[in-house]
């Protein structure tokens, strides 16, 4: 399901036009807190689509999460069980994948992106959009 609407989340909706970052996170998790201005900078870059995966939360508190401190993402999928999480290899949370225009995952930063991380990761996303 979908975070602010009621319809199905349709991974192959969300894939194969742009380069996409998928990032893993919860509102119980302090470092997401942490990241999160990182990835709305993310957000706001040309080229880049931003999708939310709401891991293992209450859905009410994210989305008060998110009016709080801003919605960068252009979707959200809600994973209230974890499902998603395990089909993609998250072991911790934040965790952020870059999917490229093939739908491959090129690159996993696990952790929370941070000052220190940020600009490698987004010279990642350019090297992969060549």
């Amino acid at each position: 399901m979908s975070l602010f609407n009621n319809e199905n989340f349709i991974f192959e909706k969300e894939f194969g036009q742009e380069i996409v970052v998928v990032n893993f996170f919860a509102t119980w998790c302090g470092p997401c807190r942490v990241e999160h201005k990182y990835i709305i900078n993310l957000s706001k870059e040309k080229g880049i689509k931003v999708i939310g995966i709401n891991y293992k939360d209450d859905p009410e508190k994210a989305i008060q999460w998110l009016n709080e401190l801003g919605n960068p993402y252009s979707n959200i999928a809600i994973d209230l069980n974890g499902r998603i999480g395990m089909d993609w290899g998250v072991y911790g949370i934040p965790e952020t994948f870059i999917v490229n225009k093939n739908n491959i995952i090129r690159y996993r930063q696990a952790g929370p992106i941070t000052k220190e991380v940020y600009k490698d990761f987004f010279k990642r996303i350019k090297e992969i959009n060549k």
